[in-house]
């Protein structure tokens, strides 16, 4: 399958958590993000850029183009409505992930509880606890994709 065709595929399976989404109040966790999870907030400008090129207000997107080859501990957020977006950017070795943002003590939770935890692409119930360490999810033996998978969880962004 050419890298279009993967591409399309995944996108036909995942747009919901792309498309019309906006960031959550952090961008991801994981080996592959520089410092902390509190560290990661989305924009972080770049020096100026003494010309005037168009890059020269970007920000540094690029924080996740390094060397470091994604894991299962590597997650990026969005939201959409009351609906948060758990990309899981490395194929799990285990059937299960845990996302450490995501535990009860969280402070970007604030106190709130997952509701319900479910795979884009896949139709069935999953198993999932949340505790003071993440929330751990049990995925399914077939993932929908052989590259990032997304989850849509429930119940914790606040209005």
């Amino acid at each position: 399958m050419g890298i279009i065709s993967e591409i399309t595929a995944w996108m036909a399976i995942n747009s919901e958590g792309i498309h019309g989404t906006r960031p959550w109040q952090i961008c991801g966790e994981g080996p592959s993000v520089e410092g902390t999870i509190r560290d990661t907030s989305v924009f972080k400008l770049l020096p100026p850029i003494p010309d005037t090129s168009p890059g020269a207000t970007r920000s540094s997107g690029r924080r996740d183009s390094g060397s470091k080859p994604y894991t299962a501990q590597d997650v990026r957020f969005t939201t959409k409505g009351s609906a948060l977006y758990a990309f899981v950017l490395g194929r799990p070795s285990e059937p299960r992930v845990q996302i450490a943002s995501l535990a009860t003590t969280s402070p970007q939770l604030a106190g709130r509880k997952v509701a319900d935890v479910s795979l884009l692409g896949q139709g069935g119930k999953l198993a999932w606890s949340q505790t003071a360490e993440g929330l751990v999810v049990k995925l399914p033996e077939q993932l929908p994709s052989e590259h990032a998978i997304a989850l849509k969880i429930a119940g914790v962004v606040g209005a």
